[in-house]
């Protein structure tokens, strides 16, 4: 089954979980989600995107396309939770770790030379599964509402639905300017504009979030942890 989601919204959702009295859960089992005790799930992410001076023509799509592969098999928070529960657990989960996957690399728009600011986001879960698994699709946009790159990301997106027999999913609700967010590859605490244009540094840990400096790394932690103590895997195609 398939659960389409947009930046805004996982953004939305990214510091401001529901209470616990509105949870099947309580919030460390999304926050703290290392300490876990039930059934393992599978969850991959990949974000595709392109680089400063990419070759914009279709050859560089398909098996080397500029991408980076994050899994992860956190334990979800308790056994016996229903399908709509695993789904909305992965959900929150990424939602809440969404910067650390999103500045990652100075990407840039997966359908043209400009940076990235923005994101269309594609989920499709498999509850019934044991263990239960989650694909997340990220495709670092300059614009996923409006222009030529939301009409191309649109074709592909309707194009793998096909592929796997579902129906398409809806089209974005509202225009967002992709001025009012920041750079994909500026730093992930700080997020200053600038930071995008220099040399930024890997967590040692996951080898995937980027900050500017070592001030900005320790200011983040409190947020990071949470996906680092996840010990992803990662795997990048990148050169």
């Amino acid at each position: 089954m398939s659960t389409p989601s947009a930046l805004a919204a996982a953004l939305q959702a990214e510091n401001e979980l529901s209470d616990d009295d509105e949870l099947p859960w309580p919030k460390k089992a999304v926050t703290h989600a290392w300490q876990n005790t039930g059934p393992l799930m599978d969850i991959t992410i990949i974000v595709y995107g392109s680089k400063k001076g990419e070759d914009m023509s279709d050859d560089r799509f398909g098996e080397h396309q500029r991408r980076v592969e994050i899994e992860l098999s956190p334990r979800l928070p308790r056994a016996g939770m229903s399908s709509q529960e695993i789904s909305k657990w992965g959900n929150d989960l990424f939602s809440l770790n969404y910067p650390a996957f999103k500045h990652s690399q100075k990407w840039y728009c997966e359908f043209c030379d400009k940076p990235a600011r923005m994101s269309d986001i594609q989920f499709l879960t498999w509850s019934h599964l044991t263990p239960p698994s989650m694909n997340i699709y990220v495709h670092a946009m300059c614009n996923p509402s409006i222009g030529p790159c939301a009409i191309k990301l649109r074709m592909a997106v309707i194009g793998l639905a096909k592929v796997d027999g579902r129906p398409p999913p809806p089209l974005r609700m509202g225009i967002e300017r992709p001025e009012d967010w920041p750079l994909m590859g500026a730093c992930a605490n700080c997020q200053q504009e600038d930071t995008a244009k220099h040399t930024t540094m890997a967590c040692s840990g996951c080898q995937l979030t980027r900050y500017c400096s070592e001030k900005c790394q320790k200011e983040d932690w409190s947020e990071h942890k949470s996906i680092c103590k996840l010990k992803p895997r990662v795997k990048w195609v990148w050169n």
